[in-house]
Protein backbone atom coordinates (compact mmCIF):
# COMPACT_ATOMS: atom_id res chain seq x y z
CA UNK A 1 0.00 0.00 0.00
CA UNK A 2 1.66 3.45 -0.56
CA UNK A 3 1.80 5.90 2.33
CA UNK A 4 -0.63 8.48 2.48
CA UNK A 5 2.21 11.33 2.15
CA UNK A 6 3.89 9.22 -0.74
CA UNK A 7 0.31 10.03 -2.98
CA UNK A 8 1.05 13.82 -2.45
CA UNK A 9 2.07 16.08 -5.12
CA UNK A 10 4.34 18.62 -4.85
CA UNK A 11 4.35 20.94 -7.73
CA UNK A 12 6.80 24.61 -8.49
CA UNK A 13 4.96 27.16 -10.31
CA UNK A 14 1.30 27.91 -10.89
CA UNK A 15 1.69 29.30 -14.38
CA UNK A 16 -1.01 27.26 -16.76
CA UNK A 17 1.59 24.25 -16.85
CA UNK A 18 1.08 23.98 -13.06
CA UNK A 19 -2.21 24.64 -12.70
CA UNK A 20 -2.99 22.15 -15.62
CA UNK A 21 -0.89 19.61 -13.82
CA UNK A 22 -2.52 20.18 -10.25
CA UNK A 23 -6.25 19.72 -11.94
CA UNK A 24 -5.24 16.79 -13.94
CA UNK A 25 -3.30 15.23 -10.37
CA UNK A 26 -6.33 15.92 -8.33
CA UNK A 27 -8.72 14.14 -11.01
CA UNK A 28 -6.90 11.52 -10.20
CA UNK A 29 -7.46 11.29 -6.55
CA UNK A 30 -4.20 12.80 -5.64
CA UNK A 31 -3.72 15.48 -3.20
CA UNK A 32 -1.63 18.58 -4.79
CA UNK A 33 0.56 21.05 -3.00
CA UNK A 34 1.08 23.87 -5.31
CA UNK A 35 3.88 26.67 -4.53
CA UNK A 36 4.14 29.75 -6.43
CA UNK A 37 6.81 32.69 -5.63
CA UNK A 38 4.22 35.14 -6.36
CA UNK A 39 2.29 36.50 -3.91
CA UNK A 40 -0.72 36.43 -6.28
CA UNK A 41 -0.83 34.58 -9.15
CA UNK A 42 -0.43 36.46 -12.75
CA UNK A 43 -0.42 36.05 -16.14
CA UNK A 44 2.47 36.93 -18.14
CA UNK A 45 2.28 36.70 -22.04
CA UNK A 46 -0.85 37.60 -24.20
CA UNK A 47 -3.01 35.74 -26.75
CA UNK A 48 -3.22 32.11 -27.03
CA UNK A 49 -4.57 29.65 -29.71
CA UNK A 50 -5.90 26.35 -28.29
CA UNK A 51 -6.55 23.62 -30.24
CA UNK A 52 -9.47 21.22 -29.83
CA UNK A 53 -7.10 18.42 -28.21
CA UNK A 54 -6.41 21.19 -25.72
CA UNK A 55 -9.87 22.14 -25.04
CA UNK A 56 -11.16 18.76 -24.52
CA UNK A 57 -8.46 18.39 -21.73
CA UNK A 58 -10.03 21.92 -20.50
CA UNK A 59 -13.53 20.44 -20.45
CA UNK A 60 -12.27 16.99 -18.61
CA UNK A 61 -10.78 19.28 -15.91
CA UNK A 62 -13.96 21.39 -15.95
CA UNK A 63 -12.10 24.37 -16.81
CA UNK A 64 -13.50 24.84 -20.54
CA UNK A 65 -17.13 26.58 -19.31
CA UNK A 66 -15.56 28.86 -17.39
CA UNK A 67 -13.37 30.21 -20.12
CA UNK A 68 -15.92 30.32 -22.99
CA UNK A 69 -17.58 33.26 -22.04
CA UNK A 70 -14.03 35.01 -22.47
CA UNK A 71 -12.61 33.04 -25.70
CA UNK A 72 -13.12 33.93 -29.27
CA UNK A 73 -14.28 30.68 -32.04
CA UNK A 74 -12.39 31.94 -35.04
CA UNK A 75 -14.40 30.57 -37.94
CA UNK A 76 -11.18 29.89 -39.91
CA UNK A 77 -7.17 30.24 -40.50
CA UNK A 78 -6.36 32.10 -43.90
CA UNK A 79 -3.09 31.60 -45.39
CA UNK A 80 -1.93 34.52 -47.58
CA UNK A 81 0.41 35.85 -50.03
CA UNK A 82 2.46 38.17 -48.38
CA UNK A 83 3.04 40.56 -51.17
CA UNK A 84 -0.25 39.59 -53.05
CA UNK A 85 -2.36 39.12 -50.28
CA UNK A 86 -3.97 35.96 -52.54
CA UNK A 87 -5.76 33.66 -50.45
CA UNK A 88 -2.97 30.70 -50.56
CA UNK A 89 -4.89 28.31 -48.24
CA UNK A 90 -8.13 28.29 -45.80
CA UNK A 91 -8.31 25.90 -42.65
CA UNK A 92 -12.15 25.56 -41.61
CA UNK A 93 -12.29 26.26 -37.74
CA UNK A 94 -15.59 26.84 -35.69
CA UNK A 95 -18.50 24.40 -36.12
CA UNK A 96 -15.95 22.34 -38.37
CA UNK A 97 -13.52 22.47 -35.84
CA UNK A 98 -15.96 21.11 -33.23
CA UNK A 99 -17.71 18.55 -35.72
CA UNK A 100 -14.87 16.98 -36.55
CA UNK A 101 -12.57 16.73 -33.41
CA UNK A 102 -15.03 16.82 -30.53
CA UNK A 103 -14.21 20.13 -29.29
CA UNK A 104 -14.06 23.80 -30.32
CA UNK A 105 -10.81 25.60 -31.28
CA UNK A 106 -10.75 28.88 -29.17
CA UNK A 107 -8.13 32.06 -29.15
CA UNK A 108 -8.41 33.26 -25.68
CA UNK A 109 -6.09 36.00 -23.35
CA UNK A 110 -3.82 34.28 -21.39
CA UNK A 111 -4.67 35.83 -17.89
CA UNK A 112 -8.43 34.75 -18.80
CA UNK A 113 -7.05 30.75 -18.80
CA UNK A 114 -5.30 31.12 -15.35
CA UNK A 115 -8.39 33.26 -14.00
CA UNK A 116 -10.63 30.16 -15.24
CA UNK A 117 -7.74 27.38 -14.01
CA UNK A 118 -7.77 28.91 -10.76
CA UNK A 119 -11.67 29.33 -10.62
CA UNK A 120 -12.01 25.59 -11.39
CA UNK A 121 -9.04 24.87 -8.57
CA UNK A 122 -10.30 27.14 -5.67
CA UNK A 123 -13.31 25.04 -5.35
CA UNK A 124 -11.57 21.63 -4.81
CA UNK A 125 -10.01 20.42 -1.10
CA UNK A 126 -7.89 18.59 -3.17
CA UNK A 127 -5.63 21.12 -4.10
CA UNK A 128 -3.66 23.78 -2.13
CA UNK A 129 -2.58 26.44 -3.42
CA UNK A 130 0.71 28.58 -1.38
CA UNK A 131 1.37 31.91 -3.10
CA UNK A 132 4.63 33.72 -1.85
CA UNK A 133 6.57 30.32 -1.85
CA UNK A 134 9.33 29.02 -3.50
CA UNK A 135 10.74 25.10 -4.13
CA UNK A 136 14.45 25.89 -3.38
CA UNK A 137 15.98 22.50 -3.32
CA UNK A 138 15.01 18.75 -3.63
CA UNK A 139 16.09 15.95 -2.25
CA UNK A 140 15.16 11.98 -3.54
CA UNK A 141 15.26 8.82 -2.17
CA UNK A 142 13.44 5.14 -3.34
CA UNK A 143 10.51 6.39 -2.02
CA UNK A 144 9.78 9.95 -1.70
CA UNK A 145 11.37 13.40 -2.81
CA UNK A 146 11.36 16.34 -0.20
CA UNK A 147 10.97 19.81 -1.86
CA UNK A 148 12.78 22.68 0.20
CA UNK A 149 10.15 25.78 0.07
CA UNK A 150 10.97 29.10 1.25
CA UNK A 151 8.30 31.59 2.47
CA UNK A 152 8.03 34.47 4.52
CA UNK A 153 11.91 34.04 5.68
CA UNK A 154 10.93 30.40 6.89
CA UNK A 155 12.00 27.22 5.29
CA UNK A 156 10.33 24.13 5.51
CA UNK A 157 10.19 21.03 4.13
CA UNK A 158 7.40 19.00 2.49
CA UNK A 159 7.57 14.94 1.64
CA UNK A 160 5.83 13.87 -1.54
CA UNK A 161 5.83 10.90 -4.34
CA UNK A 162 5.92 13.62 -6.57
CA UNK A 163 7.32 16.73 -7.56
CA UNK A 164 6.85 18.45 -10.24
CA UNK A 165 8.69 21.62 -11.92
CA UNK A 166 6.69 23.79 -13.57
CA UNK A 167 8.63 27.00 -12.22
CA UNK A 168 9.38 28.62 -15.31
CA UNK A 169 12.73 28.97 -17.15
CA UNK A 170 14.72 30.26 -14.46
CA UNK A 171 13.28 26.65 -12.41
CA UNK A 172 15.22 25.66 -9.38
CA UNK A 173 13.68 21.99 -9.71
CA UNK A 174 14.48 21.33 -13.28
CA UNK A 175 18.44 22.61 -12.80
Amino acid sequence: MIEARSRQVVIAGAGIAGLTAALAFAERGLPVKLFEQAKQLQAAGSGLQLAPNATRILRRLGVLDRLLPNAVRPEAVVLKDAKSLRELARVPLGQAAEKRWGAPYLVAHRADLQAAMAEEMAGRSDIELVTGARVTGIAADQRSVTATVEADGKTTSIAAGLLVGADGVWSTVRA
